[in-house]
């Protein structure tokens, strides 16, 4: 049995009954251009969180979120929609502007130079900061600044 499948390897295919029928020859071995770039990068990636320790990683990216939540409470508009029981939160901290189209809010932090994302999924209209082991404390200051600063016309 093939590890990997492409498509010319199947006979016979159905998505919504989930079958899956390979050719008899050696053509279900045929899968197709594999994307060596991202096995490669996966494998860098997997490199470098492995040699900070996740451990020490996770304390890294938690402190700076937790920093950012600190900050974000005291600025006056921000709603906090990250879970607000410690234990359940994360590295990534979602929040947004009472009464502004959070995708400007977005739009304006990355015009700042901060690297936000809008999250309209299911009409959330709600901004998301996601820190890793690249960000620090005071690019942290910088997005509790720029969300302070920004006027409620932009």
């Amino acid at each position: 049995v093939p590890t990997v499948v492409g498509a010319y390897s199947d006979e016979a295919s159905n998505l919504l009954a989930r079958t899956l029928t390979l050719r008899p020859n050696a053509q279900r071995f045929e899968y197709g251009t594999q994307n060596n770039a991202l096995i490669y990068g996966l494998e860098a990636a997997v490199d470098y969180v492995s040699g900070i320790g996740r451990e020490t990683l996770w304390r890294h990216n938690k402190a700076l979120a937790e920093r950012c939540r600190a900050g974000l409470q005291r600025t006056k508009g921000v709603e906090i929609l990250s879970p607000t029981d410690a234990a359940s939160r994360t590295a990534i901290l979602t929040f947004r502007l009472a009464g502004r189209d959070n995708r400007t809010v977005a739009a304006a932090l990355v015009g700042r130079r901060l690297r936000v994302r809008s999250v309209t999924e299911s009409g959330l209209d709600a901004v998301r900061a996601s820190f890793h082991a690249c960000n620090d404390e005071s690019q942290v200051d910088r997005l509790i600044e720029a969300v302070a600063g920004i006027d409620h016309a932009e």
